[in-house]
């Protein structure tokens, strides 16, 4: 009768310590389960952070280009001001000596500014993807004097013309891109242009000074002297 009575305290004992086991360990559970949860609230915030944003930048940025695309697409003359509005004074030529045909390694102190031509850099600089550089990009003048001989027209602009100047001529170069004419937009930072004009357009041997950019100007520039016959005729830049 004893033996049977501890048998059976024993076996509640048993009992209850696998109870407090189990609760125990359900305890645990619901502690990692908890911090599980926590660890992925807080994973899917910073994720959120992350994504979401970009995807905004990267719906914004597809919405930018589009709108870019579409624009370059229109007219050069849709951009700036028109022609008559320009402030453009009449065309200047001159003489272009053999002399300016010859490459030099240094920096060139062209005697008018901005040039239309003279010694230059032996390698030319590229119109890229849009036709513009920016004032940031500081592209060696000389390079772009070789673009001349190689027929391109360069409208240089000087540190005087405004943010608003810069960004239609911004949009007259992609224009001008998407058309694939021989065109391409430069800054000229060795001091402002004279008489007010702070954008002006050039060719091998002519220019042309404007106050205002001017699409149209720019789209009537190229169509006169891109590809000179004088400049064909000695085959340069093929």
């Amino acid at each position: 009768m004893a033996k049977s009575k501890r048998d059976s305290e024993a076996a509640y004992r048993a009992r209850k310590q696998l109870a407090l086991q189990r609760k125990q360990e359900a305890r645990r559970r619901q502690r990692t389960n908890r911090i599980v949860a926590v660890v992925i609230a807080v994973l899917l915030v910073v994720l959120a952070a992350v994504l979401v944003p970009a995807l905004r930048k990267r719906r914004g940025d597809s919405a930018a280009e589009k709108q870019a695309a579409a624009a370059a697409a229109k007219p050069v003359a849709d951009f700036g001001v028109k022609a008559a509005d320009a402030g453009c004074a009449a065309e200047v030529s001159e003489p272009t000596p053999e002399a300016w045909t010859k490459h030099v390694p240094t920096k060139v102190d062209y005697p008018v500014a901005p040039p239309d031509g003279g010694p230059h850099h032996q390698v030319t600089l590229s119109m890229g993807a849009d036709h513009f550089y920016a004032a940031s990009q500081r592209p060696a003048p000389e390079r772009a004097v070789h673009d001349l001989e190689h027929g391109l027209v360069v409208a240089w602009y000087d540190t005087e013309l405004s943010a608003a100047e810069v960004g239609a001529l911004k949009q007259v170069a992609a224009a001008a891109g998407s058309k694939k004419l021989r065109f391409v937009a430069v800054p000229w930072d060795r001091g402002a242009f004279a008489d007010g004009r702070h954008v002006v357009l050039t060719a091998w041997g002519v220019t042309q000074r404007c106050a205002r950019v001017s699409g149209a100007a720019v789209d009537s520039f190229v169509a006169r002297h891109a590809d000179a016959p004088g400049l064909r005729e000695r085959k340069v830049g093929v």
